[in-house]
């Protein structure tokens, strides 16, 4: 896990400080930069919607942005926290999708909102996976909505195809086994 963790946060940083070289949207997610330290649960709910905005508006021309915003917030955040876990989003790391880093930050950022919006479930990391998931799928789809199959991603539609038969729970419960 450990070597995998420690490649993730390269990718990350690469996707937040380099162009995006994809048809974007003229239109605007306006997300400002999250306050910083513990916040109320207004401020939480806030950056969970911020955080639904992108994951539906992935390509807008402020995106990249926003998610580097939005990285940072939860980078350190001491009230949301979101486990990269190599037996869930692995696979994606071996990617070669031009979406890969988008994915894998939509990964973090919807499993915090999830955190967000399901307070008694904060400490859940198989729930907030999943959702983490979820949320990368609904970007996914949107990337393939407007460029079609050459964003075709193997893992990603392994990911559709388990949610489709509802076993993503199970593959989730399976690699947070391998993390703790």
């Amino acid at each position: 896990m450990k070597g995998k963790s420690i490649f993730i946060i390269p990718i990350l940083f690469l996707v937040l400080f380099t162009d995006i070289n994809a048809q974007s949207s003229t239109s605007s997610l306006d997300i400002s930069k999250p306050p910083t330290g513990e916040l109320s649960e207004g401020q939480l709910t806030v950056i969970a919607n911020d955080i639904r905005r992108l994951e539906s508006h992935p390509l807008a021309h402020d995106a990249k942005q926003a998610r580097a915003h939005l990285f940072k917030w939860i980078s350190g955040s001491p009230d949301i926290h979101v486990q990269i876990c190599s037996g869930i989003i692995g696979p994606l790391l071996e990617s070669e999708s031009k979406y890969q880093g988008e994915l894998l930050m939509q990964f973090l950022l919807s499993g915090a909102a999830y955190a967000i919006e399901n307070p008694k479930q904060r400490d859940n990391k198989t729930a907030i996976a999943e959702n983490g998931i979820i949320g990368a799928l609904n970007t996914y789809n949107i990337f393939k909505e407007i460029e079609g199959e050459p964003v075709r991603d193997d893992f990603m539609e392994r990911m559709t195809d388990l949610r489709k038969q509802d076993k993503l729970r199970q593959y989730v419960e399976e690699g947070v086994k391998s993390c703790q």
